[in-house]
């Protein structure tokens, strides 16, 4: 799983959160979160029953990326990206207008995507997304 994990890490020519001081136990964690993201795709409704050369295909268009806790995705970027969580929580809100009070509409977890109207209408929408936790997301 080593040599898989690493080998998957250079074969993409993408900016990683990773410098040229990384300790190879770092990446060696981040490639193995996001090969077995890839695996838990497999299984959802959105890539169920999608052949492998299929879905090697479609992962070609995407780069793994790494979200912080805290991080705040707005609205304008999820007109142009599509984003699927390979690994962490990511809570989709709104705010009240007339209370000002937040109101959760969705937690979602690894293998889900999220904001595709916006990708398809190329709409801004209301809702606040925000990363719950450490997350890695295929963009």
């Amino acid at each position: 799983m080593l040599l898989e994990a690493l080998s998957f890490y250079y074969s993409f020519d993408y900016n990683f959160p990773f410098d040229f001081g990384t300790n190879l136990y770092e990446i060696f964690e981040w490639a193995y979160a996001v090969l077995k993201g890839i695996k838990v795709l497999q299984y959802t409704t959105l890539f169920n029953g999608t052949d492998k050369e299929t879905m090697e295909e479609l992962l070609s268009h995407f780069a793994p990326t790494t979200l912080p806790k805290k991080t705040l995705i707005y609205s304008s970027q999820t007109k142009t990206s599509f984003y699927i969580i390979l690994k962490g929580r990511v809570k989709l809100s709104q705010i009240n207008p007339e209370t000002g009070r937040e109101y959760i509409i969705f937690i979602l977890e690894a293998g889900d995507a999220f904001d595709i109207i916006s990708l398809l209408d190329g709409e801004e929408h209301e809702v606040i997304i925000e990363v719950i936790d450490d997350t890695i997301s295929l963009l």
